[in-house]
């Protein structure tokens, strides 16, 4: 989920790992947010698990 409000925007999980190659944060977090001009001023992972973590070190790495 990306929240935007009043000039900030904040990141909340990360989406699930597809396979060692690819994971929703490359494929999909990465290129909304370039589309958007965005730069989440704060990422939040609320958990571990693949679904919600899996695209965290792309994200991260950008």
């Amino acid at each position: 989920m990306l929240v935007l409000a009043a000039g900030h925007s904040l990141l909340f999980d990360a989406g699930p790992r597809y396979s060692p190659e690819g994971d929703a944060g490359q494929c999909v977090i990465l290129p909304l947010l370039r589309a958007l001009g965005e730069r989440p001023d704060a990422v939040v992972i609320s958990h571990r698990d693949s679904d919600h973590a899996g695209g965290a070190e792309a994200v991260r790495s950008a």
